[in-house]
């Protein structure tokens, strides 16, 4: 799905992920009222340990890692982390015991400033969707992950990305959306093998609590729709799963060496 129709890139990138992107003070579509520690941490907190009991990585780069909430929860179980983000704003807002760890790279123009096949676990998270040179971050995603490492790619898929990322398309940049055959397709024509096993096992779990933190903090007649179907015993599970996994994706891949 391709937004012909509107203007090219009115702002440059790291301009639009500032302080109205991640700390704007008013709920609005395609950006946070508030990005901060209390409000994030047990989200982050909940999937590195998922991500740990799955995979047991030694060393963990998380891509557009925004503030360094995840770094920080990786390090909190005593994992060496990473993190990049094009946003000088959110790097500067990190907790200050994770800055030195995290680095400013656009993926768009720039090489990440890691040695080839570092890393056992890459996480992107809410951020190719927005990489407008997908060739340049998959090929550098690619020259950094160690030869039996993971990517973990959580992405909006249409549905969703169509809502939440029109700001971005009206200040910075039309961009091509994929559902999940589509990043399938984009990262196997990029060398990376989807993992089916491992995203059905995570999918489940994550998703459970990801509907209930949305269900408990939610108002409105959609929320409270969503909580009396939650509320039927394994259809509701079974159901808000379905809708949620049609909005937004959680793929792993691992790099295929011919």
């Amino acid at each position: 799905m391709r937004f012909q129709h509107l203007p090219k890139r009115k702002m440059r990138l790291a301009d639009f992920f500032g302080k109205e992107y991640f700390d704007g003070g008013q709920d609005q579509t395609g950006r946070f009222s508030e990005y901060t520690l209390d409000s994030k941490y047990r989200e982050f907190d909940f999937l590195t340990s998922r991500l740990n009991s799955m995979f047991r990585p030694r060393i963990v780069l998380d891509i557009g890692c925004a503030k360094g909430f995840l770094v920080l929860a990786f390090r909190n179980l005593g994992i060496e982390s990473y993190g990049v983000d094009v946003s000088s704003y959110a790097l500067s807002q990190a907790p200050r015991v994770v800055r030195r760890h995290l680095s400013e790279v656009d993926l768009n123009t720039q090489r990440l400033p890691f040695e080839d096949r570092t890393f056992d676990l890459i996480t992107a998270m809410g951020v190719l969707e927005y990489v407008i040179s997908i060739s340049t971050a998959l090929g550098e995603i690619r020259r950094v992950i160690s030869e039996n490492g993971i990517l973990f790619v959580k992405t909006y898929y249409p549905l969703h990305a169509k809502k939440w990322m029109q700001p971005f398309f009206e200040n910075v940049e039309p961009l091509e959306l994929r559902d999940e055959k589509g990043w399938i397709d984009v990262l196997a024509s990029h060398g990376f093998e989807f993992m089916k096993n491992s995203t059905d096992r995570c999918y489940p779990v994550y998703i459970q609590q990801w509907l209930e933190d949305a269900l408990s903090k939610g108002n409105g007649l959609k929320y409270s729709l969503g909580q009396h179907v939650y509320a039927v015993p394994k259809f509701g599970r079974w159901a808000l799963s379905r809708w949620a996994r049609s909005r937004v994706g959680m793929l792993f891949f691992k790099p295929r060496w011919r």
